[in-house]
């Protein structure tokens, strides 16, 4: 089990309504964002969130394509993490064909990752309490109960 995850850089390419793409640096001691209103806070945790589980920090299922109406190919976000000390870049891809069809693809250091490889790495419930800690309280008491102590057997 990771025990450390250092959020370092991200890249949003059209991502839940960030229209082209955004690129974020992070300075290590970064603790907090603060700012008005609809200036993107959420979309960072959101992103990160979704990086790792495929889900917002809710842990709610989302499509990334949701740009006013103009239909995407694609969408990723990007980030280069540290984990455990080593720095790696990982990746989700979501992709739309022409007919409809919605694929999603994981890679970490420019290979592609099975998703039971990934799952394995980045526990959903895990990785979604670490980002946003209500997200716990959105689950039954038994399942909240399941994860503080995957949480506690994975230190």
């Amino acid at each position: 089990m990771i025990k450390e995850v250092i959020l370092k850089s991200m890249k949003l390419h059209e991502f839940c309504g960030a229209t082209g793409e955004i690129s974020l640096n992070f300075n290590r001691n970064l603790t907090e964002f603060i700012g008005d209103n609809g200036k993107g806070k959420s979309l960072i945790l959101n992103s990160f969130a979704w990086l790792l589980t495929g889900k917002d920090a809710f842990g709610e299922t989302r499509s990334p394509f949701t740009n006013n109406g103009t239909k995407i190919a694609f969408s990723f976000v990007e980030a280069t993490v540290e984990i455990g000390g080593k720095e790696t870049t990982l990746k989700r891809l979501v992709e739309r064909s022409a007919t409809g069809k919605v694929t999603t693809t994981l890679w970490q250091d420019h290979s592609q990752v099975k998703i039971a490889d990934w799952k394995a790495n980045f526990d959903p419930d895990i990785c979604l309490t670490l980002i946003n800690p209500k997200y716990l309280s959105t689950l039954s008491s038994s399942n909240m109960k399941k994860v503080v102590m995957k949480i506690i057997k994975s230190y």
